[in-house]
């Protein structure tokens, strides 16, 4: 009876150790399909959930950390350029900016910061300026006085303003106001058509190209342009 059981069980063990192999190789085979299927149709196994919440990026919320002139200020001149530092890059459109009462301007963005001219602020008066974004429905508005036309400061701090703003936007009208001009290298004769002014350069002596390059100098000393500025003029030479 001892040796019938014993025989009973080598053979259950047998045929268990007959099955192991098999069964094997079919899960081995299911899970190979199913890689295989994953990688031709390019959906990848289920991304692990600390790999997800460490791939989440999230926008920080606007905010403004300076603006220069500060909230507040008085005295400021009739040409102000607002410097607006923000705590992230901002998009191009995404900032909406509006003056109270109404004044003209131009902006600029660079990364994360928004430049503000206003060259036609009205003297002895209270503005506010306004920023907001419609993306993230930011809005902040800030205070400020322009002095009076009647200060020394205000007389001072706009003229030099006034030039520094033509010198870029109209060196045409630089040029202008820094005629007559002559010397025994060159004269220069405006040119006015609406909105606008040519030049006509007669370059003196026999030597066009040193005649030529002293009045670019009288350009860059005496009427105060740049290289860039320069370039925009309308110049025809004789």
């Amino acid at each position: 009876m001892n040796n019938h059981n014993l025989i009973k069980k080598l053979v259950i063990i047998g045929i268990i150790l007959c099955i192991l192999p098999f069964l094997w190789l079919y899960f081995n085979n299911l899970f190979f399909q199913k890689s295989k299927v994953s990688f031709l149709t390019g959906n990848p196994s289920p991304t692990p959930v600390n790999d997800f919440i460490h791939n989440v990026k999230t926008t920080e919320p606007l905010r403004i950390i300076t603006i220069d002139p500060k909230n507040g200020s008085t005295s400021l001149s009739a040409y102000t350029t607002f410097t607006v530092t923000f705590n992230r890059p901002l998009k191009q459109n995404e900032i909406t900016v509006t003056f109270s009462p109404v004044t003209a301007f131009t902006t600029r963005i660079t990364n994360n910061i928004i430049s503000i001219d206003a060259p036609n602020l009205q003297d002895s008066m209270n503005y506010i300026l306004t920023l907001s974004s419609s993306v993230d429905g930011y809005t902040q508005a800030f205070h400020f006085t322009t002095v009076a036309a009647t200060s020394a400061v205000y007389n001072d701090t706009v003229g030099q303003s006034i030039d520094a703003w033509t010198k870029v936007n109209r060196p045409d009208v630089t040029v202008y106001n820094n005629l007559p001009a002559s010397s025994t290298d060159f004269t220069i004769q405006a040119v006015s058509s609406p909105g606008h002014y040519s030049y006509l350069v007669t370059l003196n002596g026999t030597d066009k190209n040193a005649a030529k390059q002293e009045f670019l100098n009288w350009l860059q000393t005496t009427a105060g342009l740049t290289n860039d500025e320069i370039a925009k003029l309308d110049i025809q030479y004789q």
